[in-house]
C-alpha cells in the first residue's frame, strides 16, 4: 500500500501525466477540425448529455476527450497525494521553523489547494446547473426549475444608417423580459449584456448572423462559478502574500 501511495504522489508521475495531456488536448485540437459539427454542441450543453448524444457515436472522434478527462482525474489524484504528503512533512517540523518560514514553504500547497478547487469548479461548470436556450416569439412563456416564470414580450433590431459601407449591418438588438417568482420585474436585455436573478444569468444572442438574426436567449446557472472565483481569488492573495513575504522568510 504504501509503495502505491508513494507512487501515486510521485513527481515523475506528475511529468509524465502533464506530458500525455498536453500532447492529448495537441491532438485533440487537430481533430476537431474534422468534425466540428461533433463538438459544436459543448458549448450548450453538459458534457454527460453531449456524449450521450454524439459520443457514444463517434467514438472514433472524442476519444481523446475521454482520455483527456480520464488524465485529469489522475492529475488531480497525483496533486492530492503530493499536497497531504508535502503538508504532512511540513506539519512535523513546524515547531523548527518561524511562522513565517512556515507560511513560505506552505504556500505552494495551499496554491495546489487552490487549482484543485477551480478545477472542482470548472467540472461542475460541465456537469451540472442549468443550461437554457430560449426562441424569441413575442408572448411565449418559460421556466426556470419552477424558480422563476418569465414571458417575451418585445425583441427588436437596430441597423446602421450611416455611414454608408456599413448602412444595413446589424448594430444592436434588444430584447424585453417579464419575470415572476415573487414580484414581477419587466427588463429589457441588450447584445453583450449579462443580467443575473436568483442565480440565474441572462444572456442575448444569436444562431447565426443573417439578414434576418435568428435571436436566442441563454439563460445559465452555474454551480461552478463560485468555486472557481473564489479558488482564483484565494490563489492572488496567497501568492502577493508569498512574494511580499519572501525576504523576510529567508532571514
Amino acid at each position: 500500500m504504501k509503495k502505491l501511495w508513494n507512487l501515486t504522489g510521485s513527481v515523475r508521475l506528475t511529468f509524465w501525466l502533464l506530458l500525455i495531456i498536453s500532447l492529448t488536448l495537441a491532438g485533440g485540437s487537430y481533430s476537431i477540425r474534422f468534425s466540428p459539427q461533433i463538438f459544436k454542441p459543448l458549448n450548450t450543453g453538459f458534457l454527460q448529455d453531449w456524449y450521450r448524444n454524439y459520443g457514444q457515436e463517434n467514438l472514433s472522434a472524442v476519444w481523446w476527450v475521454i482520455l483527456l478527462l480520464a488524465l485529469l482525474g489522475m492529475l488531480s489524484i497525483n496533486t492530492a497525494v503530493c499536497v497531504i504528503n508535502r503538508l504532512s512533512a511540513l506539519w512535523k517540523t513546524r515547531k523548527q521553523m518561524t511562522a513565517f518560514v512556515l507560511y513560505h514553504r506552505i504556500t505552494p500547497s495551499l496554491a495546489h489547494i487552490c487549482f484543485f478547487v477551480m478545477l472542482i469548479g470548472h467540472f461542475l461548470s460541465l456537469t451540472t446547473g442549468v443550461h437554457q436556450s430560449i426562441p424569441l416569439y413575442p408572448g411565449s412563456s418559460f421556466s426556470l426549475t419552477g424558480e422563476i416564470n418569465g414571458e417575451i414580450i418585445d425583441h427588436s433590431c437596430e441597423r446602421y444608417s450611416e455611414p454608408a459601407i456599413i448602412r444595413g449591418f446589424l448594430k444592436q438588438c434588444s430584447v424585453t423580459l417579464k419575470l415572476r417568482d415573487k414580484e414581477t420585474l419587466v427588463k429589457q436585455i441588450n447584445f453583450l449584456d449579462t443580467f443575473s436573478r436568483h442565480g440565474f444569468a441572462f444572456h442575448l444572442g444569436m444562431d447565426k448572423k443573417s439578414a434576418s438574426p435568428n435571436l436566442k436567449l441563454s439563460v445559465k446557472r452555474d454551480p461552478g462559478v463560485p468555486l472557481i472565483v473564489s479558488g482564483f481569488t484565494v490563489l492572488i492573495l496567497l501568492m502577493m502574500c508569498y512574494y511580499l513575504l519572501m525576504g523576510r522568510a529567508n532571514k
